[in-house]
């Protein structure tokens, strides 16, 4: 496996097979050949590839995990990550909203 790290702070933004191709240039990160992905925010500037990635976590996705090969631990959770809702708990919050406003139909009358 590779994984696609910010220069900055090791945060893993990809983790795509060791045979995938990957070429970071000055304006933009190209995934696959053909490409499957531009990324643009993703640049030489702020982005590396790190390869030979054994040890993903299961739950891996984009942006959870900082990886760095220098330290026997490699994969720590990032502290700046913020899970998305689930669906359960987004209807949760809709189904809260709703009970808590009354609305109130006001019939107008013609002059």
């Amino acid at each position: 496996m590779k994984t696609i790290v910010t220069i900055e702070n090791n945060v893993s933004k990809f983790l795509v097979e060791e045979s995938s191709y990957i070429i970071i240039e000055e304006d933009k990160t190209i995934i696959g050949h053909p490409y499957n992905d531009i990324v643009w925010d993703c640049d030489s500037s702020n982005v590396k590839v790190i390869e030979n990635i054994i040890d993903p976590p299961e739950d891996w996705i984009g942006i959870k995990y900082c990886y760095d090969d220098s330290t026997e631990e490699k994969w720590v959770l990032n502290p700046d990550y913020v899970a998305s809702m689930t669906d359960e708990e987004i209807a949760a919050i809709i189904k809260r909203d709703a009970s808590e406003k009354e609305i109130t139909i006001e019939e107008s009358t013609p002059e």
